[in-house]
């Protein structure tokens, strides 16, 4: 059964023996005492995955892979960008449960056969941010669930932003309320993710050395993958100058600016996993069309942007976006590689992947 129809639904943890780029998942699979179904969310005629992360990892980052951050919470994280069907679905529901978005175009339009698998696009942080916590009471309506909302007005937590657009008293407190809303960190219901968050999944190998596996042994990667030892276990994580899956590297922009040309090699392993502006046509795919990511997430490089919940410490208002889209160069597929933008901003390039809580 192909991976695009059965995902791993959890992580590849220490007791995982999982080779990469595996195109197939065996059934019953259960890590971490997480069951297949936990990360299977279906409500009416949508159905989308999620895989487990546990807390407690510690991995590499920064550009030279020479600092460490250390993810504490579990949690779930899509296995693809949202696509435009759930997103369509989710709003419907929304609006006419007192919901009101800023952006009045997208996600307005039923689904097409050509357009419900593409990653949805061109919505700002704000929308993105109603829309989960629509999302999280779309589907305790439809599933009977009774997850709570994760992003708030005020900092008792019991008024849930329904709307980015609304009263002239409301839009005038946009930059307090919408710009910082109040973030329940111990609430269950789907959110976006933290910059780390999105790191940890777009690094993580596995405790299977690639220099080991018969796919890899001979790539970059087995040379360059970095360890880092957690309680006496060795840990492996793709540098950050790779694209999320790829084995080998995505910097195309340092030989360029040196006047050298990007090895074939390389462009490859770019493509295999993530769609650029050498391979994208100028335009978005269906998701879930190219390799996975050692986690089995898919387009965690390129295809289009996810914002994070993850502000600029120079322009707190601003959030992270990650991951590179359709119309970037090679090098902006590089895991470290990210950006900041005004939360209003609405861009072609800019999506979402859903997370989750472990509760």
């Amino acid at each position: 059964m192909g991976v695009k129809r059965f995902f791993l639904l959890l992580f590849v943890s220490v007791f995982s023996t999982a080779t990469l780029y595996s195109q197939t998942v065996k059934a019953g699979v259960n890590l971490n005492g997480k069951s297949e179904t936990e990360g299977l969310f279906k409500a009416g005629d949508v159905t989308f995955r999620m895989g487990f992360i546990p807390g407690g990892i510690t991995f590499p980052t920064d550009q030279r892979d020479d600092k460490t951050a250390t993810v504490k919470g579990s949690y779930w994280i899509g296995e693809t960008a949202v696509t435009y069907q759930l997103w369509y679905t989710v709003r419907t529901w929304a609006e006419k449960n007192g919901y009101k978005f800023f952006d009045l175009d997208v996600g307005t339009i039923p689904p097409t056969s050509e357009n419900k698998n593409h990653p949805v696009h061109g919505i700002s942080w704000h929308d993105a941010i109603v829309w989960c916590n629509a999302a999280t009471e779309w589907y305790n309506a439809t599933k009977g669930e009774n997850y709570e909302p994760v992003y708030y007005k005020d900092k008792k937590f019991t008024k849930p932003i329904r709307t980015t657009f609304s009263d002239a008293s409301f839009r005038s407190t946009r930059i307090k309320i919408l710009d910082h809303p109040y973030v329940k960190e111990s609430a269950n219901g789907f959110r976006l993710l933290t910059r780390k968050e999105w790191e940890l999944a777009a690094r993580y190998i596995g405790t299977v050395d690639p220099a080991t596996v018969t796919e890899t042994a001979q790539t970059p990667l087995a040379k360059e993958r970095i360890a880092i030892s957690i309680n006496g276990a060795a840990y492996y994580y793709t540098p950050g100058y790779y694209a999320s899956g790829a084995y080998d590297r995505a910097d195309e922009w340092l030989r360029q600016a040196n006047k050298k040309n990007t090895p074939a090699t390389q462009v490859a392993a770019t493509q295999a996993v993530a769609w650029y502006v050498d391979n994208s046509g100028g335009d978005v795919h269906d998701v879930a069309l190219l390799k996975p990511n050692q986690l089995h997430l898919y387009d965690m490089n390129g295809n289009v942007y996810t914002w994070c919940d993850s502000p600029d410490t120079d322009a707190p208002q601003d959030r992270v976006i990650s991951g590179g889209s359709f119309h970037d160069l090679m090098y902006r597929m590089s895991i470290t590689f990210s950006n900041f933008k005004d939360p209003q901003t609405r861009d072609k390039t800019f999506g979402i992947r859903l997370a989750k809580n472990d509760k």
